[in-house]
């Protein structure tokens, strides 16, 4: 969970580490830096245990396949999110794509349920409203193409 503070120049902050409270308990420690912040500081609250989120690969929809001399992997994953909060909630929600640098390498057939996605980067955000008790799954995947005999790393 993360806290966006605008006009934060308004409080004469200093730099320093912080205590994190949050519904009256103590979740941990972080840092203030306003040096390094910009128009919007971000402070990390920590986690909500009462927002459940699992990702988990989706084994029936993961395929490699040799076509020619070129080989496909199809990888496809589901993010879970449930609200145990009597109260509604709306999170932004981020994972990512692989990205190649190298032309022999291509990422194929993206979908990303919707995500607002930065084809440079990988990265896709999702913003979900979660009524109390509410589940939403998010499912997204992709196709990696390339060279038979060629190593990946980072998969």
């Amino acid at each position: 969970m993360q806290a966006q503070v605008t006009n934060w120049e308004d409080f004469n902050m200093l730099p320093g580490q912080t205590n994190i409270f949050y519904e009256g308990t103590y979740v941990g420690q972080g840092t203030i830096d306003p040096a390094n912040t910009k128009d919007t500081m971000g402070i990390s609250l920590g986690r909500d245990k009462k927002i459940i989120v699992k990702r988990e690969q989706d084994k029936k929809l993961r395929s490699v396949k040799t076509i020619g001399s070129n080989v496909r992997e199809t990888y496809a994953y589901n993010i879970t999110l449930r609200n145990t909060r009597k109260e509604t909630v709306t999170i932004e929600l981020q994972d990512q794509m692989p990205v190649s640098n190298d032309k022999d390498i291509v990422i194929e057939d993206k979908e990303t349920s919707g995500a607002d996605y930065n084809e440079t980067t990988g990265l896709m955000k999702w913003t979900v409203t979660l009524k109390p008790n509410e589940t939403k799954a998010i499912p997204f995947g992709y196709t990696l193409k390339y060279p038979k005999g060629k190593r990946l790393t980072g998969m």
